[in-house]
Parts: structure tokens; C-alpha cells; sequence
């Protein structure tokens, strides 16, 4: 009789176990959320039971773009699909960030290091070896000028042309 009686307790309190467990487990929402608002996303978080860290959008911060309509949009975010997470989850989220996009200047930079530079920016280069003719022999192979100037705004992937100071004949 006992033992029926402990087994009985068991059973019972695994299922409560397995019922209370359930209440409380949360999963990512089937919306989407890349693409959405910070606000969008943060109301269909919510109402799914997560909670959201304050303005410092969790610990990935921001992901830099050059198109103002994704500016303050969800780049990415913490939650695994058909993944199971306690009630109050804290989830992080990458925004993205509109930054205007700038020229570097690279004028007297040596070739190698302005491509680089302009690169590294997302810029395509052009060289072109018709700059002034010089007897300076450090100035040869430096950018006497560039096109579109440094500083200038210009979206990323644009062609900056560089001109390269030359050697007398």
C-alpha cells in the first residue's frame, strides 16, 4: 500500500513538474524579426514572454550601414529557432546604424597604403600614373590627387580614383 501510494505521489509530481515547466517555457516568435523596428521587435518580444535589455541593445551593439532606411532596424538577435527558454529571458539585439559615409583623404599616401585604405572602406580604386611630373624621387608613386576628394560623402562600393605624382622625362 505504501509503496502504491509513493508511486502515486511520483507520477503526480512528475507531471506537475512537466506542466509547470511547460507553462514557463517560452520560444522565439514565429514573426520574423530581422528587418523589423527596435520598437516592432521589442513589442512582439515582449508579449512572447522575453525581456529586453535597456537602450544598449545587449552586448553586440550596433552594425554600421550607409542605407538610412535600415537605420535603427534589428540586424540580429540572441534566440535560437525551436529553442525552449525560461519566461524572462533576456534577449540581445543588433541594430543597424546609419553612418554618411566619408572619402578618406589619402593624398601624399604612398599607392600601396591609399589602396588599402580606400579598400578597407569599402571604396573601389582606380590608379591612374598621370599626376604632376616631379623631381622630388620621394614624392614618385604618391597620390598627388584624388577624385572624389577626401572628406566628400560618397556611398560605399563608389570609385575613387587616385592620380600618382610622376618621374620627369
Amino acid at each position: 500500500m505504501k509503496t502504491k501510494v509513493f508511486m502515486i505521489a511520483i507520477v503526480i509530481g512528475v507531471m506537475y513538474t512537466i506542466l509547470l515547466s511547460q507553462a514557463w517555457a517560452i520560444k522565439m516568435p514565429d514573426q520574423n524579426l530581422i528587418g523589423l523596428t527596435k520598437d516592432q521587435a521589442v513589442s512582439i518580444l515582449k508579449k512572447a514572454g522575453f525581456t529586453i535589455e535597456g537602450e544598449k541593445i545587449g552586448k553586440w551593439g550596433y552594425e554600421i550601414t550607409d542605407k538610412k532606411h535600415l537605420h535603427n532596424r534589428v540586424a540580429g538577435h540572441s534566440l535560437i529557432k525551436n529553442f525552449e527558454y525560461p519566461r524572462g529571458t533576456t534577449v540581445a539585439m543588433t541594430l543597424y546604424k546609419y553612418q554618411e559615409p566619408h572619402v578618406p583623404k589619402v593624398i601624399d599616401f604612398i599607392e600601396s597604403h591609399a589602396v588599402g585604405v580606400l579598400k578597407r572602406e569599402h571604396y573601389q580604386v582606380r590608379v591612374l600614373r598621370d599626376g604632376t611630373k616631379v623631381k622630388n624621387t620621394e614624392l614618385w608613386g604618391r597620390v598627388a590627387k584624388q577624385e572624389p576628394s577626401g572628406g566628400t560623402v560618397a556611398p560605399w562600393g563608389t570609385v575613387v580614383t587616385i592620380h600618382l605624382y610622376q618621374r620627369p622625362k
